[in-house]
């Protein structure tokens, strides 16, 4: 009897076991078909196809501006100032009269020799007529001649003061400021003004270590100035020359690069941004900035596989490593995302490996030729 009691026990737990179990198996698939009602979790983000860009890497260095026709112009002799013929910074042409100092005792003289020269002219040429008929002697014609040298050589000094007394434009362009009045009296050796010429370019004076690449001639450059926003407007120059030895003081080559004034309006003597290229141009994958990702295991990109059966995409993480960065945009080493990929960009960090994607078109801004930069800027003088 107590036999049968443990038996029916058993079977009536085993029952009951199996109908829970039973009902708890049929809750689960409940959930399971409940959750898979609703659809797949998704994000949105914007794509773009990987494409191969000119990379060159480029350093920056100090620069300065020069005029290929810049004169200081100084008096050469003591004297009173009876013209002041010019405004400070006021454009001149070649031989304009700048400053005229007193030369009324030097005019006197040039006359007074003219005077005496026609003279000495006039007997030597009697000289001359009466020697070939022998009526005078050797001697007297050799004291005509020496009268007539004489007399010309008194007017080349006087002609000679008299010029560096009047100070004239050796070519076109600016002066600068000046304070001269007239009836002023100016030492020599004082300065008068700058003059900088009018050409229509510029050369750009560099220095550049001698561990980078020599610059050819005819190599383009960018040039900019430098402003107290930090704003920088590129204008293209060319190398025309090089220093034919390092310097000592710094190891470095000097350039000198040609920018037209057009384009590049700037003063003269003052300092400017130099871009110069520091590699071979090679072509490497570009991407936006939005569309790298960087965690503990290093910077990664999300690569978005077609998905047909879902009419979307997947997201896949791959790894990159980034040679330079230009603005809104950086550069890919090789071997790390493959020309025609389709990448995410702006939502990228929203992603993980395998998430559903639905990606629209990005809009993608142009990427500059020269793009790498490294920023060794140098004093003028050219220390780095």
């Amino acid at each position: 009897m107590k036999l049968n009691r443990w038996v029916i026990m058993i079977i009536v737990s085993v029952a009951i076991v199996a109908s829970l179990a039973t009902y708890k198996i049929m809750e689960i698939k409940a959930a399971i078909a409940f959750g898979e009602s609703f659809p797949e979790h998704s994000e949105a983000t914007e794509f773009f196809i990987a494409e191969r860009q000119p990379y060159q890497a480029t350093v920056r260095v100090l620069g300065e501006t020069v005029s290929p026709q810049q004169v200081t112009l100084r008096s050469e002799l003591p004297g009173r100032i009876v013209r002041v013929n010019f405004q400070s910074g006021e454009y001149v042409e070649k031989h304009h009269l700048l400053i005229q100092q007193d030369i009324g005792e030097e005019q006197a003289q040039m006359n007074s020799a003219m005077a005496r020269l026609k003279l000495a002219d006039s007997q030597l040429k009697r000289n001359r007529e009466l020697r070939k008929k022998n009526s005078i002697s050797q001697e007297r014609l050799d004291q005509a001649i020496a009268n007539v040298a004489t007399v010309k050589a008194e007017i080349a000094a006087s002609t000679s003061i008299i010029r560096k007394k009047t100070i004239r434009a050796p070519f076109n362009g600016v002066t600068g400021l000046h304070n001269f009045e007239e009836g002023q009296f100016i030492l020599d050796n004082i300065l008068i003004t700058d003059l900088i010429g009018d050409q229509g370019f510029l050369w750009i004076d560099f220095n550049l270590p001698q561990f980078y690449p020599l610059l050819e001639k005819n190599t383009k450059l960018k040039v900019s100035q430098i402003r107290q926003t930090g704003e920088e407007r590129w204008v293209e120059a060319e190398v025309v020359s090089r220093s034919t030895s390092v310097t000592v003081a710094n190891r470095s080559f000097t350039y000198r690069a040609k920018v037209m004034r057009d384009v590049f309006p700037h003063i003269v003597n003052a300092a400017v941004i130099v871009k110069v290229p520091a590699s071979e141009i090679q072509e490497l994958i570009t991407l936006p900035v939005s569309a790298l990702q960087q965690d503990n295991l290093g910077q990664f990109v999300f690569v978005l596989n077609k998905d047909n059966s879902k009419n979307g995409y997947r997201a896949e993480r791959l790894q990159v490593s980034v040679v330079a960065r230009q603005g809104l945009h950086v550069f890919l080493a090789e071997g790390s995302v493959q020309s025609g990929q389709r990448l995410a960009g702006i939502g990228a960090f929203k992603l993980y490996p395998g998430v559903l994607v639905f990606a629209k078109p990005a809009v993608i801004h142009a990427v500059e030729s020269h793009s790498a930069e490294n920023k060794a800027t140098e004093k003028p003088e050219g220390e780095i």
